[in-house]
């Protein structure tokens, strides 16, 4: 929908080597946005955020008024019919 891709940044590694959890900030700055999320793996943290990122950029999206303009219209055309769907059985 326009919007450039999101910026990623390891902001925190902790844990032993074998053993770390990576804490991933995602933004999307033409919304002003930024999630932080945290998983196993520099990729699973990085996914969680997008995640966050994505549902609230949705929102944000939704909430924001429309730039579409709803035009009325004097005819209000009627909404075609129905399509009727048989079905037949047959008897052996």
């Amino acid at each position: 929908n326009g919007l450039p891709l999101p910026v990623y940044a390891v902001v925190a590694t902790r844990g032993a080597a074998h053993n770390q959890v990576f804490e991933v900030e995602c933004s999307i700055p033409k919304l002003s946005l930024t999630q932080l999320g945290s998983g196993a793996s520099r990729r699973a943290a990085e996914q969680v955020a997008a995640t966050e990122a994505l549902a609230s950029a949705q929102l944000a999206l939704s909430s924001a008024p429309s730039k579409r303009r709803k035009t009325r219209s004097k005819d209000k055309a009627e909404p075609p019919p129905q399509a009727k769907l048989s079905f037949e059985t047959s008897h052996q």
